[in-house]
């Protein structure tokens, strides 16, 4: 078996030339923790994928907006660049559903704004951090 994604995930990033400066030290445990989400989707059956985007859409809670593009392309190290959309789309879908639950279906103006800007991350569009 081989050695977990986590471990050399954000080297991974910067060597694709993503910058690091902006990460927190939460930001940067949030992606080690999404890397092994990714991990999971991808050795996983199905219970394991499906858990693995559960959590993958409650991580993204815990890390800045300008995390979330990083995060995407992190789904490549662990697959391939094919699983990228498929697996980003499951999770968006989640995390609107898990927001909406969260809000009682009540959104204000900022919740679906921030929803707006993570598809527009699926779309792979580049972030504007607010």
């Amino acid at each position: 078996m081989s050695h977990p994604h986590c471990q050399d995930a954000l080297q991974w990033l910067k060597q694709r030339g993503w910058s690091l400066a902006p990460l927190t030290g939460q930001d940067a445990a949030a992606l080690a923790a999404l890397a092994h989400c990714w991990q999971l989707w991808t050795r996983g059956d199905e219970v394991g994928r499906h858990a693995a985007v559960d959590a993958a859409a409650a991580l993204l809670d815990g890390c800045q907006e300008i995390v979330w593009p990083m995060a995407r392309e992190l789904i490549a190290h662990a697959g391939d660049w094919g699983h990228r959309s498929e697996v980003w789309t499951k999770v968006v879908k989640r995390f609107e559903e898990r927001t909406r639950h969260q809000l009682g279906v009540l959104f204000d103006f900022t919740d679906t704004d921030r929803l707006m800007r993570l598809e527009r991350c699926h779309m792979g569009l580049t972030l504007v951090q607010r």
